[in-house]
């Protein structure tokens, strides 16, 4: 676990969506979508780049996740699976010929991505690492990255933190009962070390 480094095993090198410049647009646009989404906590201008939609649009911060409004006509747009695609082959970089494999959307996370992103787009490349890259269903973005030594990573993790569902719960009964026992393992070999020497220090004291 400590032999690779935690950026390659983050999959930062498989794939990456650079940041679209943003033309200055009008600041009523903004007030106008603030309007139709008061609750927002955060406007933004946003450039996806979709395919269904080129024109840069506002990406409104709600509790807890994104979405994406179109400016002109206050609606809100949804990236479809061919922006995916579009999106999944500008930001694979595991190698100059991306193969898509499969593209699947999702609403139930799987072992290997945190629930906390759905709903994504799930797209699988047909490469020797097993690239898969997670957009959002929302607003296109790269959410996470998995490759074959990710998923090996996660499981070397498992089992070190004992946590076999979640696999984030570093507080399972397992491991506490573990970690008290390597504690009681350390104290009595102490106390086995010090009882063997003691006697010995009688006996020389005697003669």
């Amino acid at each position: 676990m400590v032999w690779v480094k935690l950026p390659y095993i983050h999959g930062t090198h498989l794939g990456t969506l650079d940041p679209q410049p943003v033309p200055s647009l009008s600041p009523d646009a903004l007030l106008n979508v603030q309007a139709r989404y008061p609750q927002a906590q955060r406007l933004d201008w946003f450039q996806p780049q979709l395919l269904s939609h080129p024109e840069p649009l506002v990406r409104v911060q709600l509790q807890g996740h994104r979405l994406l409004v179109s400016p002109a006509s206050l609606t809100r747009v949804r990236p479809t699976q061919s922006d995916i695609e579009h999106l999944a082959q500008r930001a694979y970089q595991a190698n100059d010929t991306p193969e898509i494999r499969s593209v699947n959307y999702l609403t139930e996370a799987p072992g290997e991505l945190n629930a906390a992103h759905l709903p994504v787009w799930r797209v699988d490349f047909r490469d020797r690492v097993a690239t898969t890259l997670y957009f959002s269903a929302d607003t296109g973005e790269l959410v996470t990255r998995r490759f074959v030594w990710w998923r090996v990573f996660d499981i070397m993790w498992m089992l070190h933190i004992m946590d076999y569902e979640d696999r984030h719960d570093i507080t399972k009964p397992w491991l506490q009962a573990l970690s008290i026992l390597s504690i009681l393992f350390v104290v009595t070999g102490f106390i086995m070390l010090w009882r063997r020497f003691k006697p010995s220090g009688r006996r020389r004291s005697r003669l």
